[in-house]
């Protein structure tokens, strides 16, 4: 990877860390690893993106199944927000 990508990563994983810390001093997050919270978050996104299109081409799929996809009110990083922090 180039290294103005990773200089990228490493200021994200800081500030999540950060984030997590002070969660954590509060009681809100239990001890984790930053880098395992951000693939968890970023692995999600990207495979929900790239196989969406997929599925959604798939006609055997029930429709019972479907209508769950109609759900999504919003992007998809504020309905992982939502599922993550319960907000």
């Amino acid at each position: 990877m180039p290294k103005l990508v990773m200089e990228d990563i490493a200021s994200v994983l800081t500030i999540l860390a950060g984030i997590l810390d002070e969660g954590r001093k509060k009681g809100i997050f239990i001890e984790t690893v930053p880098f395992l919270i951000h693939m968890m978050v970023m692995g999600t996104i990207l495979f929900y993106k790239k196989a969406s299109p997929i599925k959604d081409k798939q006609s055997w799929i029930p429709a019972d199944l479907r209508v769950h996809d109609k759900k999504l009110k919003s992007s998809l990083g504020e309905e992982l927000q939502i599922s993550y922090l319960r907000l």
